[in-house]
């Protein structure tokens, strides 16, 4: 998730979640002083009334709400204004038609058929349903534009509405019109405060639009699905169980237990709406500014819910049946057990949010009404079968079935589509924290009464899931800088503790540790080897050189990364390989870069030209599609000593000649920053062809055979993106380079031909793994072929005849490795042209397995390569 979606995500999880709480606190408070007043019997049939109102407008609230902030955020993240407007408008007419008609049949229904003591109430209910629906429009205009704040005013002000109409009601004795007449009320007030001034302000925009060709279509087809999605969602998430338990079970107080249990429950997914629906906003909006980073996105967001959302229902749990006595008295300690499960079976919900906007930014809504539709039969089924004997309990166990099922095909399908890769490691460490909190709140809890309970219990559960949190180092120190900005916007009083505690749990100055930009997409960090009390050298000239290729869409966040970083960059040079797009022009309107243009010549060639033109004494690498951290530069030059030629932000350490020939280690040219006169002293890197996306590899080797030492930087602080511009993705290439690079390396000290061959052979499998796991089977027998016989080559030549593809992601295919050598008759004699110093090291490394540097997951793209 890069900074300014995160900044976004942030501002906008503050303002929605401030909208939330209050209406959570309200809300509870209101629901309580009703449920108290009205008992279970009374309550029951007007929790049924509402549900039913609800079902109405939910409907209405669905599709052309949900196209309007689908498009209106798509457009808008484009710059066009014009044409959302004129979405807006649209369908704000459509939607008040709709609601015209759903509200007026609706009541035709409730005063023939409702029960005379409860028609009036029944009928204001129903009124109320108007304002709703035409209100999703502007509230979804509003979550397009990523201004959440601008929601707030109209849920206050309906808030303190209906607070006051419960408050009248219980004081004047009004019963069940009164509370008819309080929700009527509150949705009035939050349609005039908030419809007409998105109105105005979004009829200000300008009206120039266009309308692309086949926009009518694609939104109407949205619409549908949107609808079609919603009718089957109303059976898992909007409580379908309360019409079963009205028809199935005898017992009119098990509708009040469902509801109240779920009431309680549901308050604890404040936080993941908050999180869900700022994150959503972004969503939408950054498949309009840039899709390739929304499987990062999401990713990103379901661990942030992770970290909220389990620990908060596992304690919640625990403490459950304390809070519903204390809340709502012992009329209603019948729904104990359904209150302490409602917790748990709601938990999936939380999760919903980023999946779900991933998939319908895609417009692939089909996915939501498939994972919909199955959790509905579940449902509906368990509902069914549960509710006859089991009441509001059965009805509980069906709707956490439904949600199970819903959310975790969801998650499968955008997992499988998008790549979405969610740190497994973490949530088991969450889960496994959060249990043993919720144990300690249970056994303190069973011990008290329920104020004492929910006190001590909630206390104690607190310092054990943040001492655990602390100790299994669950935080990382991204967190600090993403969770500081929601921290800095708490009360003022709140913003001191939570900051320290922050800091405590993110270990935040006591390393000078730089978090992964995209922790799926890096390595696995070991411990920083530099110390808080070091300095940057100073005056210190450092110059970029970025080659570049049609990198028009990449290049302009590529060097703002660069211009934003702490120890100011002396010069940027830009070397445009040949592009046919505008990748020059793009760069040239940056400060401090100078753009120089050449025939294409390969990406050897361009960095050789940029070498040559910068003029810093340090030469900091970055491919035109990766980024840095703000702190890259000033971190890496703490290293600099007299003697250090390298430096670089990988996990390995130490770096010599032996490693890197025997692919045990793995610098990425973006992380390293080489003096500028080891540069020229090797003659910078080879521009031979046949060596092209292993040219890296080739030039540290050429300065392993020198006197300048590789230094370890600390590491996470730049992101490599497999954009399907890059060439190392393209394995077969990549073994042809690396064989070629085996040749020119190997002639440069004459190693043994025997041993150059067993390097061959370890490279030709390598490649070979990666190629069948990514399903390129005629790539991989070309390999195959060349390789010596063995128990790897074979095991890989039967996972290619067979077409399984898993039977090379194991590391199964390294142990065989292994073993071949082991048995292998050939041992290096050291006899080549390397320094002694040099030779001893070699020859260390090589009795370890080769390549053992981290693997990646091969990503197929049908994208043109970097190089032309």
């Amino acid at each position: 998730m890069n900074r300014s979606n995160t900044k976004t995500i942030a501002r906008n999880t503050a303002w929605y979640g401030l909208e939330n709480v209050i209406n959570a606190v309200v809300g509870l408070s209101t629901s309580i002083a009703i449920a108290r007043t009205l008992g279970p019997s009374k309550m029951g049939y007007i929790i049924y009334m509402i549900w039913i109102a609800q079902v109405v407008s939910s409907l209405g609230g669905m599709g052309i709400p949900a196209t309007t902030r689908k498009y209106m955020a798509e457009f808008l993240g484009m710059g066009d204004r014009g044409t959302a407007r004129f979405i807006y408008l649209r369908t704000l007419l459509l939607q008040s038609l709709l609601a015209t008609v759903a509200t007026t049949g609706l009541l035709l229904w409730v005063l023939r058929d409702a029960a005379g003591e409860y028609k009036l109430a029944s009928a204001l209910i129903v009124l109320s349903i108007w304002p709703s629906m035409v209100n999703f429009i502007s509230a979804q205009a509003n979550v397009a534009t990523e201004e959440l704040s601008t929601n707030l005013p109209a849920s206050v002000v309906s808030t303190i509405v209906f607070f006051i109409g419960v408050a009248a009601t219980v004081v004047l004795k009004l019963g069940v019109v009164g509370f008819g007449a309080s929700m009527l009320a509150m949705r009035l007030a939050d349609f005039l405060v908030r419809v007409f001034p998105t109105f105005a302000r979004i009829f200000a925009w300008e009206t120039t639009h266009v309308f692309p060709t086949g926009l009518r279509k694609r939104m109407t087809a949205f619409a549908w699905q949107s609808v079609t999605s919603m009718i089957v969602a109303l059976v898992v998430w909007d409580r379908s169980e309360f019409f079963l338990l009205k028809h199935l079970c005898p017992d009119i107080r098990q509708v009040s237990y469902y509801s109240v249990a779920f009431s309680m429950a549901e308050r604890l997914l404040i936080s993941s709406m908050i999180f869900g629906s700022a994150t959503g906003a972004t969503i939408f909006a950054q498949y309009g500014r840039d899709k390739t980073r929304l499987s990062d996105l999401a990713a990103s967001a379901f661990r942030y819910l992770a970290l909220t959302s389990i620990p908060l229902h596992l304690i919640a749990a625990s403490l459950a049946v304390p809070a519903l006595l204390l809340l709502y008295g012992n009329d209603y300690r019948g729904a104990a057990f359904v209150v302490m499960l409602a917790p748990l079976l709601c938990m999936p919900k939380a999760f919903i949010g980023p999946v779900q906007s991933l998939l319908e930014s895609n417009e692939r809504q089909r996915y939501i009404i498939l994972a919909t539709v199955l959790a509905g039969i579940v449902d509906v089924g368990v509902a069914w079968w549960l509710i006859p004997v089991h009441g509001a309990v059965g009805a509980c166990i069906a709707n956490g079935a439904a949600q199970l099922t819903a959310v975790g095909l969801m998650w499968t399908i955008g997992i499988r589509l998008y790549k979405v890769k969610l740190p497994w490691l973490q949530l088991a460490k969450i889960g496994s924290i959060s249990i043993l909190a919720s144990l300690t709140a249970h056994f303190i809890a069973i011990h008290l009464e329920p104020l004492w309970a929910i006190l001590l219990g909630g206390s104690a559960s607190m310092v054990v899931l943040f001492g655990l949190l602390y100790a299994l180092r669950v935080l990382e120190l991204q967190d600090h800088d993403r969770f500081k900005i929601l921290a800095g916007m708490l009360p003022g009083p709140l913003v001191g503790p939570a900051s320290k505690l922050l800091a405590v749990l993110t270990r935040h100055g006591a390393t000078t540790a730089v978090p992964n930009l995209t922790a799926a997409q890096l390595h696995q960090q070991e411990p920083p080897v530099i110390g808080e009390e070091e300095e940057t050298a100073p005056g210190v000239k450092v110059s970029v050189v970025i080659p570049a290729y049609n990198a028009e869409r990449f290049i302009s966040d590529t060097i703002k990364t660069v211009l934003a970083q702490t120890y100011e960059i002396f010069e940027i040079v830009v070397v445009d390989d040949g592009s046919s797009d505008r990748t020059a022009e793009v760069a040239a309107g940056f400060p401090r870069t100078r753009v120089i243009r050449q025939p294409n010549s390969g990406q050897s060639a361009a960095r050789n030209t940029g070498i040559r033109a910068a003029s810093g004494e340090w030469i900091a690498f970055l491919d035109h599609d990766d980024l840095w951290h703000p702190r890259k530069t000033e971190i890496q030059l703490r290293c600099v000593t007299a003697d250090t030629g390298v430096i670089h932000a990988e996990r390995f350490d130490p770096i010599h000649f032996g490693n890197l020939w025997h692919r045990q280690v793995h610098l990425a040219p973006s992380g390293v920053m080489v003096r500028r006169q080891v540069l020229l002293d090797v003659g910078g890197f080879e521009e031979s062809r046949a060596i092209l996306g292993v040219e890296d590899l080739n030039l540290w080797l050429k300065i392993a055979l020198t006197d300048w030492r590789f230094v370890r930087s600390e590491t996470g602080i730049f992101q490599w993106l497999q954009t399907g511009q890059n060439y190392s993705a393209n394995d077969f290439r990549m073994a042809r380079a690396d064989l070629a690079s085996i040749d020119l390396g190997g002639g440069r000290v004459h190693c043994q031909p025997e041993e150059m061959e067993r390097l061959r052979q370890a490279s030709r499998i390598e490649y070979a793994k990666n190629l069948i796991a990514g399903k390129r089977w005629d790539e991989a027998t070309e390999l195959l072929r060349e390789c010596a016989p063995g128990l790897a080559s074979r095991w890989l030549s039967l996972a290619r005849f067979l077409k399984v593809n898993r039977l090379a992601r194991t590391n199964f295919v390294r142990e065989l490795q292994a073993i071949d050598g082991k048995y292998a008759s050939h041992v290096c004699s050291g006899e080549c042209d390397l320094p002694d110093a040099h030779r001893k090291k070699c020859m260390e490394s090589c009795s370890t397995p080769y390549f053992l540097y981290p693997e990646v997951e091969p990503q197929l793209s049908n994208s043109h390569p970097a190089e032309g």
